[in-house]
């Protein structure tokens, strides 16, 4: 569900028991189980804990907002959520690799619902016909977020049943880490410096020379509307918006604007 539908809800999850970690990633992730305080629905969720690896309430705030672009553009993802580690659940990671993270991020942190039965896609296995119409959206949606982590060492794309899911965006939105004389004035083009993160995206080259809907890509950055940033301004937490929020808003606003500049200036890179 899109977070503008009537009805959304963005899972507030309170952590009740803690189960493995995820020891393939730079930040550590954790399987939980947890209860939906909206609902009262327990499930398994993985938690992104706020002070490990690179994560920061800036990191957080990232997963949320390119979570919730995704969702309105039709994307599959994992679904978002916000999870709460309390102090009776760090107890419970006592004597545990995950203790010195839980206890370092009590509070809010955020994570998404558990998809079980998932492998990685790999840079040496080709992508089936389903898969590849899933790796061409998530690779109009990388160029369009600047997603600079999704690479052959480390895909962050898992796959089940034909379908692809991205996951890890806690460094997306590259430009909110560009020193000010350095950003991009005009959003919509493309720079040299641009292509050293883009020629690092794993399905760069697993889609060249395949067709894209360019058409559908100028639909879904309309969808990115002042009804979608008010619910998303809404449902971030206040604590891990900082500037960055508003720069996020306003950087991707500027390219939905020039849309169809931007659209020319990828074309080249794809085809």
């Amino acid at each position: 569900m899109k977070i503008t539908e009537p009805g959304y809800i963005l899972p507030l999850v309170q952590a009740l028991q803690p189960h493995e970690l995820l020891p393939d990633s730079a930040n550590t992730p954790q399987i939980i189980r947890g209860i939906v305080t909206q609902t009262g629905e327990k499930n398994d969720f993985v938690v992104k804990y706020i002070r490990s690896g690179r994560m920061s309430p800036e990191s957080a705030m990232n997963e949320l907002v390119a979570a919730f672009i995704a969702k309105e553009w039709g994307m599959p993802v994992p679904e978002p959520a916000i999870i709460t580690i309390t102090p009776e659940f760090v107890e419970l990671t006592k004597g545990t690799v995950a203790y010195s993270l839980a206890s370092k991020s009590i509070g809010l942190n955020v994570g998404s619902q558990l998809i079980t039965g998932v492998s990685i896609v790999s840079p040496s296995l080709p992508l089936n016909k389903s898969e590849k119409e899933f790796a061409k959206d998530i690779l109009l949606f990388d160029l369009f977020i600047q997603t600079s982590d999704r690479s052959t060492i480390k895909p962050n794309i898992l796959a089940i049943g034909g379908t692809l899911y991205p996951i890890d965006h806690e460094i997306s939105f590259g430009f909110t880490r560009e020193l000010p004389f350095l950003s991009n004035l005009e959003p919509w083009n493309i720079r040299p410096s641009d292509h050293k993160w883009i020629n690092c995206n794993i399905l760069v080259n697993m889609l060249k020379g395949e067709n894209f809907d360019f058409h559908k890509l100028s639909q879904n950055m309309g969808r990115l509307n002042d009804n979608f940033w008010d619910k998303a301004n809404e449902l971030v937490p206040d604590g891990w918006k900082g500037d960055k929020f508003l720069m996020i808003k306003d950087y991707l606003s500027a390219i939905i604007q020039h849309k169809n500049k931007f659209i020319e200036k990828i074309k080249p890179i794809l085809l």
